[in-house]
């Protein structure tokens, strides 16, 4: 029997992210393949206590089906976070809980991309967002990055070459993999650019509160005033273990 694959499948080419995490690497091993935090830093203590608590208060229950969206308390929690975090009035139906960052850059792309669709990322990008837009077949322009961000003048000469542009992916804070911070005032540019040329911003943050210090700044979403079609991506790993794939994925 031949299975026939869909032709957005290649088999051929391995995944971005295949042989990242080797199953033989050591415990006490330190990859430089990947952006993997220490162990020793996990949270494993409070963990486990506020599974137990939650186990203690909700019951069985806690692992019956759930709303869609995720759980409301737990939505809820985290658009506070935001408001607070990332200066973004949100409530608990602004908020929709994915298993991982991966999967909420997946369920964006399939949201707002067609084949062919142009999209508009950050040079160098991360990886794992190419990987999960690939399979909605884009096509793909590169912006260089500055030292306060994205090159704000070739990312609009970019925009006026391919007026139809659906989307432009950025890693604002602490960007993957060059470590670059967007400042504010191309914070506040970049909006009114996506104002100006109708197109998606999808803000991935994972990094908002790794800074040694100072506050974070503002998120991109933050500086919307329009509000419609702009997708503010807050991937909140560090609310939790990386394992918890915490995501908070906006829809204003």
């Amino acid at each position: 029997m031949t299975i026939r694959l869909a032709k957005r499948v290649n088999l051929a080419v391995p995944s971005a992210m295949s042989g990242l995490y080797p199953a033989n690497l050591s415990a006490d091993a330190v990859s430089f393949a990947a952006g993997q935090p220490n162990e020793r830093y996990f949270p494993t203590v409070a963990m486990k206590r506020a599974i137990d608590q939650a186990l203690n208060q909700g019951g069985q229950h806690l692992f019956q089906y759930h709303d869609v969206l995720g759980n409301p308390e737990l939505r809820a929690q985290l658009a506070a976070r935001i408001a607070r975090t990332g200066g973004v009035s949100a409530t608990q139906d602004n908020v929709v809980l994915t298993v991982g960052g991966q999967q909420g850059l997946e369920v964006i792309a399939k949201t707002v991309l067609n084949p062919g669709d142009d999209v508009i990322v950050e040079g160098p990008c991360y990886f794992g967002a190419l990987g999960a837009f690939d399979l909605c077949e884009p096509t793909y322009h590169t912006v260089p990055l500055q030292a306060d961000g994205v090159d704000l003048e070739q990312l609009e000469a970019t925009l006026k070459q391919y007026p139809e542009t659906k989307l432009f992916y950025t890693v604002p804070d602490y960007q993957n993999p060059t470590g670059v911070t967007m400042s504010v005032a191309k914070r506040q540019r970049l909006v009114a650019l996506a104002n100006q040329y109708d197109f998606v911003i999808l803000e991935d943050s994972p990094y908002r509160d790794l800074g040694y210090t100072g506050a974070p700044l503002p998120t991109i979403k933050h500086f919307d005033t329009q509000g419609a079609g702009r997708l503010s991506l807050q991937l909140l790993e560090n609310v939790g273990s990386r394992s918890s794939g915490g995501l908070v994925g906006g829809r204003w």
